[in-house]
């Protein structure tokens, strides 16, 4: 909903769906647009006094024209577009009413949330109409283009090649650019990391689905320029580190982060790997028991041992945490590390695992920008990790603002480049307590035995 104009959709849901990953989705149809009055405080979701708007009856030859080329231009569109299922040709040879078509096909369309919004606040059906028209057109020529380079590109290789389709359309549009081949040198040197790395084989697997994900990235922005450039706007582009939100959509790990931190009994840690570093979420819940521990995820022993260990060390800070002696002789604890088909070993999660578990008993949100590493001792302590460089750029790239370390690693702060060090907080923690201090949230609520 526009924050000027303040114009938004009636719905009704449709579907409601959990996805396996824990992720929900609805699935809406648009009833009719509404201004809104008043936002209602007091309410504890977003709630206001709004105006229903009735679509403008509007007639005649000239909308109908116009609804007719939108109708033929969007048939264009999906004659282009590859593996479009045939119940939305269908679908859109059924709607009928000029007002319908075209919110019908806005819906569809492939823009920004910005553009469709301005769609939306297009009052007079006409003017609408005529947007949408412009869209279109725009991305036939766009898909034109496209098609144009792939075909180009498909062209010059044989069936033995086929399964590097992506990495000659990127030599071609380098090409058509008048670039170099450096994109494809540093992707085969990564691939040769990886293959002297000497990676156990679920690991190796999940690297090299993330260079072929690095590979596709790349890959569309090469595109992007190419599309551009094809349109006659430039003749030479270069792209930087602030173009990428523009081509490539928002930092996928930054929501990921927002939406997996929501709950209680979720924290960040953060994970070296021979590629580099990564980030990695503890989630830990609790059902009627015995007080035992559960652990999945395919975590090797020195995780489980650092599992155990946060486990004993919250049971005996049970009191300083106020956490009731009966939730945890009446429950038992299941602690998930996500990404199950990835081996995950080491002693580094265990200050993750304690918030997560403190956070899960105390009702305590932890703080969706703050990821951490570090082992931890009987006593408390927090002790010393290796890979801290790659660690903190995983969190850097995640999006995330504060980064607990352990004390003992401000050997290694030299280490993490100057621009890392100035775009994130790192608080130095030696105890356990300093990390519950930094990391959960104000005490929220009182967490009753199960």
């Amino acid at each position: 909903m526009g924050a000027a104009g303040r114009v938004g959709t009636t719905a009704n849901v449709i579907r409601y769906i959990t996805a396996t990953d824990g992720a929900h989705h609805a699935i809406c149809q648009g009833v009719q647009r509404f201004r809104v009055l008043q936002f209602l405080e007091d309410y504890p979701f977003m709630a206001a006094r709004v105006e229903l708007l009735a679509e403008s009856g509007q007639a005649g030859p000239d909308i109908e024209g116009r609804a007719q080329g939108l109708k033929e231009r969007a048939a264009e569109i999906l004659q282009l577009l590859p593996q479009v299922p045939e119940e939305v040709v269908t679908a859109l040879q059924g709607v009928e009413g000029a007002p319908r078509l075209a919110d019908f096909i806005a819906g569809l369309m492939d823009i920004g949330a910005e553009e469709k919004q301005a769609l939306l606040e297009t009052f007079d059906l006409r003017t609408r109409l005529d947007k949408l028209l412009d869209l279109l057109a725009h991305r036939i020529e766009v898909l034109k283009v496209s098609r144009e380079i792939a075909e180009r590109t498909r062209g010059s290789i044989d069936d033995s090649q086929r399964k590097h389709l992506l990495r000659e359309q990127m030599r071609t549009i380098q090409k058509e650019l008048g670039e170099g081949d450096e994109g494809a040198a540093e992707i085969a040197g990564l691939e040769r990391a990886i293959a002297a790395a000497g990676m156990p084989a679920e690991v190796e697997k999940q690297a090299r689905k993330e260079l072929k994900r690095l590979e596709r990235e790349i890959g569309n922005v090469f595109r992007n320029v190419a599309v551009r450039v094809a349109e006659g706007g430039v003749q030479r582009v270069a792209v930087g580190s602030a173009d990428l939100a523009a081509i490539l959509g928002p930092r996928k790990f930054e929501a990921e982060v927002a939406m997996r931190s929501g709950v209680s009994g979720v924290a960040t840690g953060l994970a070296w790997t021979p590629v580099g570093g990564d980030i990695l979420f503890i989630e830990a819940t609790r059902m009627p028991g015995a007080g035992k521990l559960i652990l999945t995820g395919q975590l090797g022993e020195v995780m489980k041992e650092s599992a155990q260990a946060a486990l004993s060390l919250v049971k005996a800070h049970s009191g300083d945490l106020g956490i009731a002696p009966e939730a945890l002789e009446k429950s038992d604890i299941h602690v998930h590390v996500p990404a199950g088909a990835t081996p995950k070993d080491g002693p580094s999660a265990g200050v993750a695992i304690f918030v997560a578990l403190a956070s899960l008993l105390t009702g305590r949100l932890v703080r969706s920008d703050v990821a951490m590493t570090g082992e931890i001792s009987l006593r408390g302590l927090v002790l010393p990790i290796g890979g801290v460089k790659e660690k903190v750029l995983a969190a850097l790239r995640a999006g995330i603002g504060t980064v607990l370390l352990p004390a003992r690693n401000r050997r290694d702060l030299e280490d993490i480049p100057a621009d890392a060090r100035e775009k994130l907080k790192i608080v130095w923690v030696e105890h356990v307590d300093e990390a519950i201090a930094a990391a959960l949230s104000p005490a929220a609520m009182e967490v009753a035995p199960v």
